[in-house]
């Protein structure tokens, strides 16, 4: 008798585990994680910064760091809400969501090791997207927050992102030195997407790139590099081996504000002068009826061309 009502007692211990297990199994959901990256990213010529990123699904809140675009999750089930903050440059304006996404459409089209992403747009829409793949559309609603960054004039951020001004640059030479190439960095603040210009020929004071004359935005950086082999010999040693002198160059983005903001032309043209000893003599912006002299900060760097 004994020996049944323990068996029955054991019966019914196994039971309730494997019951047990049976239930927090279902509620886990084993079979709908899975290891995934989750990513922002904006639509081309669009510039946002997210300022809140909130991926809530049933018993988590995800977050992607400030500065990151990505992050890698493992054994996470899918975003089924989003809280979300961001400014976008191109309108000007601080949207929010927070809401819910039709987390079934993303299941099917997300695999294990795939990703789920968010790119933003203008006017608040942004689109949620899985392994690449479209999933929904929605938009956030405008609303009125403080500026984030008390080191950054909003109206100068807003104006560098927004502008369609373009930039003719120029260069002259003095000394007889050759041109080795520059670059330009366009006024970024590190929350806009445009990407730098570079350029490898000089011909009569014209910078080319791709066998056409470089037309660039505006820039806040230059890095200018010149060999500086005038007077020697063509293709003589020390010619081979002369010095290339880089010039890193900053400009002050709110002196070109001021100077760019309020002008009816949307084109000028950027005249870089050397002198002879390979110095910078002068920077100026022009258009048609002023010139703009501007300050720089320089600093140069002689590197061995062995």
């Amino acid at each position: 008798m004994a020996i049944k009502i323990w068996n029955i007692i054991l019966l019914i211990l196994i039971g309730g585990l494997i019951i047990g297990i049976f239930l927090n199994e279902t509620a886990y959901k084993r079979f709908d994680r899975s290891d995934y990256y989750i990513y922002v990213e904006n639509e081309e010529d669009i510039n946002t910064v997210l300022l809140e990123n909130m991926f809530i699904n049933k018993d988590d809140t995800i977050n992607i760091p400030n500065g990151e675009n990505h992050l890698s999750v493992n054994e996470k089930l899918l975003p089924k809400k989003l809280h979300l903050l961001w400014f976008c440059f191109e309108d000007n304006k601080f949207y929010e969501f927070n809401g819910e996404i039709d987390d079934d459409l993303v299941r099917k089209n997300i695999e294990n090791s795939e990703n789920f992403g968010l790119t933003f747009g203008k006017h608040g829409v942004f689109t949620v997207k899985a392994n690449y793949k479209v999933t929904q559309k929605l938009r956030g609603t405008a609303v009125l927050k403080p500026w984030f960054n008390k080191d950054v004039n909003r109206d100068v951020a807003v104006f560098f992102a927004q502008n369609k001004i373009k930039i003719t640059p120029y260069l002259t030479i003095k000394s007889g030195s050759e041109f080795s190439g520059i670059e330009f960095s366009p006024v970024t603040y590190n929350y806009l997407s445009n990407s730098s210009y570079s350029a490898d020929t000089l011909i009569n004071r014209t910078f080319l790139y791709e066998n056409r004359p470089l037309t660039i935005r505006p820039f806040d950086k230059i890095d200018l590099k010149v060999t500086k082999n005038a007077g020697m010999k063509p293709k003589s040693e020390e010619y081979f081996f002369a010095p290339v002198l880089r010039m890193k160059i900053d400009l002050d983005p709110d002196q070109l504000y001021e100077i760019l903001k309020n002008k009816s032309t949307d084109h000028f043209d950027l005249h870089i002068d050397l002198d002879k000893n390979d110095s910078l003599k002068s920077i100026y912006l022009s258009n048609q009826k002023e010139n703009f002299k501007l300050d720089t900060e320089i600093k140069y760097e002689l590197e061995s061309n062995q």
